[in-house]
């Protein structure tokens, strides 16, 4: 199934967190969220997670 979070920094980078199997006392090491990044993440029951893109602003470059 999937699903769409939209969600500020904070919640991506505590995903991020989950992903990596860090404590949660690093959580703030994962701070270079930008602002508006799109994020692709696929979290697997198995732990065997993985990130697909990260921080993609190329939205953006398609303004009028």
């Amino acid at each position: 199934k999937a699903v769409l979070i939209v969600c500020h920094g904070g919640m991506k980078m505590a995903l991020l967190t989950v992903i990596h199997q860090k404590p949660t006392s690093e959580f703030a090491s994962f701070n270079g969220i930008k602002n508006t990044s799109v994020s692709e993440f696929e979290i697997e029951e198995d732990g065997n997670h993985k990130i697909i893109f990260l921080n993609c602003l190329n939205h953006l470059e398609h303004s009028e």
